[in-house]
């Protein structure tokens, strides 16, 4: 079975509320799995904000 396929974020509001995006903020998500939260996060700061991620 795909982890991707059945993953669910939890504490989603949660998360983007204490986060408090703004356009144009630029992120770094270290913990980048499913995407559950980065697609919102990236959401919150389109269309001039930018998202990266950790390669091991």
């Amino acid at each position: 079975m795909n982890l991707e396929e059945i993953h669910v974020p939890v504490l989603l509001k949660e998360v983007l509320y204490y986060l408090n995006l703004k356009q144009g903020d630029i992120i770094f998500d270290g913990t980048l799995g499913g995407a559950g939260h980065t697609v919102e996060i990236i959401k919150a700061i389109a269309p001039t904000g930018m998202a990266s991620r950790a390669t091991i």
